[in-house]
């Protein structure tokens, strides 16, 4: 995929991102679904050209209240969905964890020290990652 492409779908999560939360705004909820159907979809994509590219090592792993959960430090995608692996924070119970690559509305990947959330989070790693 070229470099435009992937800015592409960054600029494409962003206005999605936008266009669902003016319908949250005005509750439109009949909008409201659809667009988050497409905004999921767009940000699931992306997240496996991450995972196959080696874009999602050195990421932080972050849970739906935005905390890190840990930074990933390899992705697996011998199987037919990929698998990541994390270093938890020092002083964690467990040192490392691992788990397959799936969107939900919970978990989230972002650049280390920035505060983007959810799919905005996605479309800035997407930018840097390739740009």
């Amino acid at each position: 995929m070229t470099k435009m492409k992937h800015a592409d779908l960054a600029s494409l999560i962003e206005t999605l991102e936008k266009a669902w939360e003016l319908a949250l705004h005005l509750e439109l909820e009949e909008h409201e679904n659809a667009l988050y159907r497409l905004l999921r979809k767009a940000d699931e994509r992306a997240l496996w050209r991450l995972a196959h590219s080696g874009g999602l090592i050195g990421a932080e792993y972050c849970d739906e209240c935005a905390e890190v959960i840990g930074t990933i430090t390899e992705v697996d995608c011998t199987d037919l969905t990929p698998m990541f692996v994390y270093r938890r924070p020092p002083g964690s119970e467990c040192p490392n964890g691992s788990e397959y690559l799936r969107r939900s509305c919970g978990p989230f990947f972002r650049l280390p020290g920035s505060f983007a959330y959810a799919h905005m989070a996605t479309a800035e790693l997407l930018r840097k990652v390739f740009f």
